[in-house]
């Protein structure tokens, strides 16, 4: 049901235009807001109460009015009782009717989806990804999303007050403000995090002691299958820019793993192939480098025990 449909049957409730239906509908319906826990502070609900109680004294002083032009003395409760369920219905039955429990964000084949959450911050997801935001993202201590699969880019608002976590089934992990990567797919043994801007915390559902601090630039690889952490970390010397002209994928290769340690394997073709150049600044992360050049060449990369593996479409 809409919102339009919910206030035009708490209007009619007020007109006494409700069939008895509808009456009914709403009244089981303020039984079951009793038992649902409010999501406003203490302080906010006294100034609603207060506001509330504003609106009763309000819709008391115009019954009065009413009775002494009809002499009419028998609506004053019903008045005050209307007024009530209206107040409730409108400052807290509409809040938790149209709050969501979980959102379904989810990519196929060849498909991406840009999104915008409610505080501000944006996720990208690439295809074949699936992430949920449940009511616990609106919390007043944190904002919590579930990676259930695929490979997500995010752009998180910066909030002191609510840190940003994503869990998943292989590692969690914390931010205040900033963007990063994560590629996480079922069917792969690798779990992948790369920092783009910002600091980001890393932990480990299964053993509370795994903790790692990433920052701009760096990025980590967790096993699935062995439970082993390769961290990479972005040296302070790496400041130049990272130059490649007419570099075949052999150049390219060498370059990548002299910048952030890690060993990249080529599929025997693309060995002298596939020519490229470009110049990326320090602040370019590794995952960001070979999408380029992957997209400039017609290739494609995965992430495979600790090692990145580059291939054709």
């Amino acid at each position: 049901m809409r919102r339009k449909e919910i206030q035009q049957i708490v209007e009619n409730y007020l007109k006494k235009k409700n069939t008895l239906k509808q009456t009914e509908a709403l009244r089981q319906w303020l039984l079951f807001l009793v038992k649902k826990p409010l999501p406003h502070s203490h302080e906010e609900q006294e100034a609603i109460r207060d506001n509330m109680w504003s609106h009763i004294e309000q819709a008391i002083l115009c019954t009065e009015h009413k009775e002494s032009k009809t002499g009419n003395h028998r609506i004053s409760i019903w008045s005050a009782t209307t007024a009530v369920a209206a107040s409730i219905l409108l400052t807290f039955g509409l809040y938790h009717f149209f709050q969501p429990e979980r959102l379904i964000y989810q990519t196929s084949a060849g498909e991406t989806k840009h999104i915008t959450l409610a505080d501000g911050s944006t996720i990208l997801l690439e295809e074949n990804s699936q992430v949920e935001v449940g009511s616990d993202f609106q919390s007043d201590t944190a904002r919590i999303i579930h990676l259930v699969s695929g490979q997500v880019f995010f752009q998180v608002q910066k909030d002191v007050s609510r840190p940003f976590r994503i869990k998943g089934a292989a590692m969690q992990t914390e931010v205040l403000g900033t963007s990063f990567r994560i590629r996480s797919y079922e069917n792969e043994s690798l779990w992948h995090i790369a920092v783009k801007t910002g600091k980001v915390a890393i932990s480990s559902p299964h053993d509370p002691s795994k903790k790692y601090t990433l920052v701009a630039a760096d990025s980590l690889v967790y096993s699935k299958t062995n439970h082993q952490v390769t961290r990479y970390i972005h040296p302070a010397t790496t400041s130049k820019s990272l130059l490649f002209h007419d570099d075949n994928f052999q150049n390219i290769a060498q370059k990548l793993k002299q910048r952030y340690g890690i060993d990249i394997i080529l599929e025997p073709s693309l060995a002298d192939d596939h020519k490229f150049s470009g110049e990326f600044t320090a602040k370019d992360n590794m995952g960001d480098i070979l999408e380029m050049i992957c997209l400039a060449t017609g290739t494609t990369y995965r992430y495979e025990n600790g090692k990145i593996i580059i291939q054709s479409k």
